[in-house]
């Protein structure tokens, strides 16, 4: 009973998913006509996302260690084992543009919106990782914020234990002389686990926002410190949650 209700569960929230992308689609379309109306189109995001979530009866728990400072954008990464760390970023109270695989503008309708407003990566291709570069510093100097998953993807393979960060992020962070934003998400693995199932299960979702990390005066140099100081300071909260994390890393 209990599997028959997972997918009756699921299916409802693809259908709540699928029906506010639908019913928000026409303000989307006119908004993407013009570069200068993107904005608008970027707030529609986090309504769709908080819509979705709150309709879904999983309303998320946000957890602010972060002060923003009134007209500062940043790049804001996260741990990534769920599509819901992409929905939850929605809930940042700044316009963002987010870097996705390029397998995500494919989707049927949400994937031309995706195409139009966000940034797409096509992994394995050196090429196409650098034109993310390329354009992410493009968005960062519009004043607009940028959401990127240092994972390189959905790649681990014992989540909530995080794949390696890779530098891109940190990088185009210290080059534009922005402040970065490390979010935990606990438990969006739990409840959405990040494989093609797309099955769901009921539990509100955590994320914590983290103080921002200046990095106005760092060098190209200090890349790689400041990822494994994100990456160290994601994996201690995920660790107050699941200890064995912690366990795991002392016996290494």
């Amino acid at each position: 009973m209990r599997k028959i209700g997972i997918r009756i569960y699921s299916t409802y929230g693809l259908l709540i998913f699928a029906g506010v992308l639908l019913l928000l689609y026409p303000f989307f379309m006119i908004f993407m006509l013009r570069k200068a109306w993107h904005k608008y189109a970027l707030f529609l995001n986090q309504i769709w996302a908080r819509a979705f979530l709150s309709l879904s009866f999983i309303p998320p728990i946000i957890e602010w260690r972060a002060k923003l400072k009134p007209g500062q954008n940043y790049l804001l990464v996260g741990n990534h084992t769920s599509f819901l760390d992409i929905v939850m970023m929605g809930y940042v109270p700044r316009l963002s543009v987010f870097v996705g695989k390029i397998s995500l503008a494919k989707v049927p309708v949400f994937g031309y919106m995706f195409r139009k407003l966000h940034i797409t990566v096509d992994r394995n291709k050196p090429r196409s990782r650098y034109q993310v570069l390329k354009k992410g510093a493009e968005v960062l100097q519009s004043g607009l914020s940028l959401v990127m998953f240092p994972e390189g993807g959905i790649r681990s393979q014992e989540p909530p234990k995080m794949a390696s960060f890779r530098n891109g992020a940190f990088k185009l962070a210290i080059e534009q002389k922005v402040p970065i934003i490390p979010v935990t998400y606990p438990h969006n693995w739990k409840i959405q686990p990040g494989n093609s199932k797309m099955l769901m299960y009921p539990q509100r979702p955590r994320a914590i926002i983290h103080e921002p990390i200046e990095t106005s005066n760092m060098q190209i140099e200090d890349a790689d410190a400041l990822r494994d100081r994100v990456f160290s300071i994601i994996e201690e909260e995920l660790s107050k949650y699941y200890p064995y994390l912690a366990e795991k890393k002392s016996v290494s």
